[in-house]
């Protein structure tokens, strides 16, 4: 079986449009992915500093550590801890940047967990 003269090519400029398209398809699908990982690696390390905050006498300092202690060997880049500590509820921001996998894409990360503040009443 040959080829004919007018389909000479077509392969070839078929794979020229279809194999980018292929990677970069791909490409979204592994960036997201590892947007999502360090989102939950967020969402964790602010659980961990906010049960921390929630000890009878949970100091602001413990749970940055705690929080910080978590994030020693994960990839969440430059990740700083925020509390908001009141009455009623107490809630934990952690934020930071998170790997790309394509090139030139800067993914801030920031995850709050809220819970309320653990009181004595007499």
């Amino acid at each position: 079986m040959t080829k004919q003269d007018h389909e000479r090519g077509s392969v070839t400029l078929e794979m020229v449009i279809l194999y980018p398209a292929v990677l970069l398809f791909l490409g979204v699908i592994i960036h997201f992915g590892i947007m999502g990982h360090t989102n939950n690696i967020a969402h964790q390390a602010a659980t961990i500093a906010l049960q921390e905050l929630r000890l009878e006498r949970g100091a602001d300092s413990a749970a940055v550590a705690a929080a910080h202690g978590y994030l020693s060997n994960t990839t969440l880049d430059g990740a700083w801890v925020e509390i908001a500590k009141g009455p009623e509820r107490t809630s934990v921001t952690v934020s930071g940047t998170s790997p790309s996998f394509l090139p030139g894409l800067e993914n801030q990360i920031s995850e709050t967990v809220t819970g309320p503040t653990e009181r004595w009443v007499n």
